[in-house]
């Protein structure tokens, strides 16, 4: 069974996908932090810029060799998710503002998105029963998802929500409008033309304004229960 979690940023998707998974004892697979390790890689090992990506031409070439060659691992295990460059672990580099905006910036592109879908097909496979999250995954990656959740919260939630999360990773939000980052990722991900943001056709919206994480966690595998 494939648990498909979309929703737009800062509304809890990955915390909430992980949950269930812990709960149901599914594999997790954690799309975005795909996305910030392609941003990562580019960044770091080939020289690009966050300017550089504002002016994004990708290459093709590039980008399919980054996931081909299998340098670039994905790893679920004992609850973590994990990705790996060359067997070494990034994963603790790419949730950050820098990686967010650089994200951002390259995930609207076909160039970017066709192999890394062929790439969470793959890990799919692996694994029958998976969770996972992200902008697409109920509409666009796994449109066959036996159960398909669109989660949501207000800007303003998610605002804090993002906030309190640089805050607690000890980073600098000095002069971060942070309503205004949301608006602005929303936006780019709802315009993109390629596998834009929506609510995917039978997906479940849940607005998680008011709701703890486990209550979202609760209805979801109640859900899930139903469907099997």
């Amino acid at each position: 069974m494939i648990i498909a979690i979309d929703g737009p940023a800062a509304s809890g998707k990955s915390t909430v996908a992980q949950k269930v998974a812990e709960e149901l004892n599914y594999s997790y697979l954690n799309t975005g932090l795909l996305y910030r390790a392609l941003a990562y890689v580019l960044v770091c090992q080939f020289g690009y810029t966050e300017d550089r990506l504002k002016n994004f031409k990708p290459d093709k070439e590039l980008i399919s060799e980054i996931f081909n060659s299998g340098d670039l691992e994905y790893e679920y295990k004992n609850n973590q998710a994990k990705v790996f460059y060359k067997k070494s672990d990034i994963t603790t580099y790419l949730k950050n503002e820098a990686m967010d905006r650089c994200t951002s910036l390259i995930s609207p592109y076909a160039e970017v998105r066709e192999p890394l879908v062929k790439y969470q097909k793959e890990l799919a496979k692996v694994n029958k029963n998976i969770v996972t999250d992200g902008r697409d995954c109920g509409s666009f990656v796994f449109p066959k998802a036996e159960l398909k959740i669109f989660l949501t919260a207000s800007v303003k939630v998610r605002a804090q929500r993002w906030k309190d999360f640089l805050i607690n990773k000890g980073e600098s939000i000095a002069g971060l409008d942070s309503e205004y980052e949301i608006n602005l990722r929303d936006t780019r991900d709802k315009e993109r033309k390629l596998a834009p943001l929506v609510q995917a056709k039978n997906a479940v919206l849940i607005d998680s304004s008011d709701l703890s994480i486990d209550e979202v966690v609760s209805e979801i595998i109640s859900l899930a229960k139903n469907k099997k």
